[in-house]
């Protein structure tokens, strides 16, 4: 479930921006916040980063670990959800890095909400794994 919606997620716009140079909206889709995202990291933007841990609580879903993905998981959302404090602050539109051209996020569209999904996904896993586990134990 988690790979359909992550590539539901790369698939469709994930955000509208306010190019203020150009003073222009423009859609930017899942996949090439996929492909660029890693570069947040020189603007203190981390939501990329919840790529990786996904697939790091995924293998701890496959390896039984199911206390380890789960919180993984929350950590692995908890960072999706920093994607949003790109509200409130805007990053350079290219690499001149001007501060008359910025890329100022307006809002999230279909393609933020599957990732966000797909994330969520990990940790609801395992927490549903983790008691069935405990209770075929207990029987």
């Amino acid at each position: 479930m988690s790979a359909i919606l992550f590539v539901l997620g790369c698939a469709l716009p994930a955000v509208v921006l306010y190019n203020t140079g150009s003073r222009q909206e423009d859609s930017m889709w899942g996949v090439s916040l996929l492909l660029v995202g890693w570069l947040g990291v020189f603007v203190m933007q981390w939501g990329w980063f919840a790529n990786p841990l996904l697939l790091l609580t995924l293998a701890l879903l496959l390896m039984g670990k199911y206390r380890g993905a789960f919180w993984v998981g929350v950590v692995t959302v908890l960072v999706g959800l920093s994607t949003l404090s790109w509200y409130l602050h805007s990053i350079p539109a290219d690499e001149a890095v001007s501060p008359d051209r910025q890329l100022e996020l307006l809002y999230p569209t279909l393609g933020y909400f599957f990732w966000m999904g797909s994330l969520l996904v990990g940790p609801a896993s395992a927490f549903i794994l983790a008691k069935k586990e405990a209770e075929a134990k207990a029987a």
